[in-house]
């Protein structure tokens, strides 16, 4: 996670408790992708006294218990997305998630992927959820090495942001 613009970042709320609007880019075939939308816990708020985060503490530890194989997102993504569409909660938007298709139209500065990334998320961000699960692993022929990481960091830092705010509509 980078906060490239602590001046902006900023995290509203309406109930006692928050997650991430994620929004990642997946390669469903050859030349083919499709931006997925769910719920992140790359960012997530509790207020104290909340009665979410017991439930989710006692989710997350009977999710681990009654799987045999978990993922990187079984605890995350995949069930809080479930559970958000019964509770319907209003989601931060002002953290992005930065898949490596993204990452690398940061890093080369193609911008091939970021108009198909704005139109699903719509809203100007200040930070970022930069999967590390990736690092130091090859993902649909980019290398999520420490070279690549280090230049999206520094791009983001250095443009606070603009390098991809400006591909989104304000939102």
């Amino acid at each position: 996670m980078i906060i490239f613009n602590p001046e902006k970042y900023k995290i509203d709320i309406e109930k006692n408790y928050g997650f991430c609007l994620e929004a990642y880019i997946e390669h469903v075939a050859p030349n083919r992708k499709r931006l997925r939308m769910g719920v992140s816990n790359a960012v997530t708020v509790f207020v104290k006294g909340n009665k979410l985060l017991p439930f989710y503490i006692f989710a997350c530890g009977e999710i681990i218990r009654n799987n045999k194989k978990l993922y990187h997102f079984s605890v995350g993504t995949k069930f809080l997305t479930a559970l958000n569409y019964h509770l319907n909660t209003k989601l931060i938007k002002s953290v992005g998630l930065f898949s490596p298709s993204i990452m690398n139209d940061i890093a080369s500065g193609h911008w091939r992927l970021t108009e198909f990334y704005r139109k699903g998320y719509g809203s100007q961000i200040s930070a970022a959820n930069l999967c590390a699960t990736f690092r130091n692993k090859d993902i649909n022929g980019i290398v999520m090495n420490d070279e690549l990481y280090d230049l999206v960091i520094k791009k983001l830092t250095e443009s606070k942001g603009n390098i991809v705010n400006r591909h989104i509509q304000r939102g």
